[in-house]
């Protein structure tokens, strides 16, 4: 019984480890993406976010410094404030132009439609 339970200790440790993911990796991961995307210095952000209302918030862009404690204090701070968290990608500012900043009101949509205590995200 006790080699037994010592095997399937060791298999839910190996399956366990397939989801890990090493966090260091994962930083020079988004690294690699900020410099790729690094002109001048400089990174543009495009983020959004959906507030408690049920207003979403698209296309926001930022330019920041390119480098990595720049971009993640950046949603760090933004993403404590929010209501419902901040989602974004990194590109080069000279893609600046290819984004316009959205609001889409999905509490007032709902009510329109008669359903105003389901919100439907498109």
């Amino acid at each position: 019984m006790k080699k037994e339970k010592k095997k399937n200790i060791k298999l839910a440790w190996k399956l366990s480890g397939r989801n890990r993911q090493d966090d260091l990796q994962h930083k020079i991961g988004e690294i690699e993406i900020i410099n790729k995307n690094s002109e001048n210095n400089k990174v543009l952000i495009v983020y959004g976010f959906i507030d408690c209302d049920g207003a979403e918030s698209i296309d926001n862009t930022i330019l920041l410094d390119a480098n990595y404690t720049s971009v993640m204090g950046w949603y760090n701070k933004e993403n404590y404030w929010s209501d419902c968290g901040v989602y974004f990608q990194v590109h080069k500012p000279s893609k600046i132009d290819n984004f316009e900043q959205q609001t889409i009101d999905y509490g007032a949509e709902a009510f329109e439609n008669g359903h105003s205590h389901i919100i439907y995200r498109r």
